[in-house]
């Protein structure tokens, strides 16, 4: 029996992107002593919690349609 795996939603996708740079940028900016790099993974860190919370928002949808 073959399943086939359904794609992964862009939301998480986007988390998932988002949520490994930002550790990246605020690891090299703590290594560098650059608040604007901080910043920057902060943010990405931000756009990466908010993505999933979309994904599950659509994931919750989705179990109330089907119930």
């Amino acid at each position: 029996m073959s399943q086939q795996a359904s794609p992964r939603p862009p939301a998480l996708t986007v988390s998932i992107v988002c949520g490994a740079l930002g550790v990246l940028l605020i690891l090299v900016g703590f290594a560098v002593r650059s608040t604007p790099v901080d910043v920057a993974g902060t943010i990405a860190g931000a756009i990466s919690l908010l993505s999933a919370l979309y994904w599950r928002s659509q994931l919750v949808a989705e179990w109330h349609e089907k119930h």
